[in-house]
């Protein structure tokens, strides 16, 4: 449970970053998915509520520009490609990635 309420709140925190800086993004969460939008670009991340193990892939114009795997821990951080960020650094980074990728042309 304590993995689905970081997910929620991390949610919560892409939904803010994405509303400020730079161009609008649009989020999406349920408790196991986010999806955050902007213009042909559009970043999916996926978790396993129960053992905090997920990946995400950047597509821009349906085909996929990066992708990889993290893990959610339960202090609140996420481990991507062995270092653990806290929720707001790695809000911030998915958040800029995605608006970058929207905004190429």
């Amino acid at each position: 449970m304590i993995l689905t309420e970081l997910w929620l709140s991390f949610a919560s925190v892409m939904r803010s970053y994405a509303a400020v800086a730079g161009p609008p993004a649009e989020v999406a969460a349920t408790e196991d998915s986010i999806i955050v939008t902007c213009g042909a670009a559009q970043l999916a991340m996926y978790v396993d509520p129960k053992s905090g193990a997920g990946n995400w892939h950047l597509q821009r114009g349906g085909a996929t520009t990066m992708q990889g795997a993290f893990t959610l821990l339960p202090e609140g951080h996420i481990e991507l490609e062995g270092s653990a960020l806290d929720l707001d650094h790695a809000a911030i980074d998915f958040v800029a990635q995605v608006k970058q990728a929207g905004n190429e042309r």
